[in-house]
């Protein structure tokens, strides 16, 4: 994928306190193995991600989907954009869209260790806990001690005894 020379803004890093429900349809993936986005949609791309996360940043939350989801019309590349989308799916008890979403961000953008433990959130919720571990160990990977991670990692030790 194309380099980014700045990421856009993030939104929060927690979900609301009640996450309203949101219709999430995820898009096809992006082509493989590269993408061949123009520099103009690029950037109106990353423009449509920091719009979204604005709107998440406000609660309004399909407002911020409506925006994630032009991005990735604009560029099927943008990891910014499916990290975002796969986010506010977790939040919104949609995991099987978290976890398609964010299987694209982390396969776009390997080092985004926040998609990464929200993937594992997402493999988590869907019962599929070795998988869950493995994205939670890749989070750390990429940010050893990021705390998420680590205290999810941690759980699911401890839920599996010695």
């Amino acid at each position: 994928p194309p380099a980014v020379t700045a990421p856009p803004a993030v939104p929060p890093s927690r979900p609301p306190a009640r996450a309203p429900s949101v219709r999430i349809e995820v898009p096809s993936p992006p082509p493989s193995p590269r993408c061949d986005t123009s520099d103009p949609l690029r950037t109106e791309s990353l423009s449509r991600v920091e719009k979204g996360d604005a709107a998440a940043r406000q609660g309004r939350m399909q407002q911020a989907v409506d925006e994630y989801r032009a991005a990735l019309t604009l560029d099927r590349c943008n990891g910014y954009a499916w990290a975002a989308l796969g986010a506010i799916a977790g939040w919104s008890d949609q995991p099987e869209q978290a976890a398609d979403a964010l299987a694209q961000a982390v396969r776009i953008l390997p080092r985004h260790y926040n998609a990464w433990t929200d993937l594992g959130a997402a493999y988590e919720a869907l019962g599929r806990v070795e998988q869950a571990r493995e994205a939670y160990r890749a989070a750390l990977k990429a940010r050893p001690g990021h705390q998420p991670a680590q205290e999810a990692l941690d759980r699911l030790d401890r839920a599996r005894g010695p």
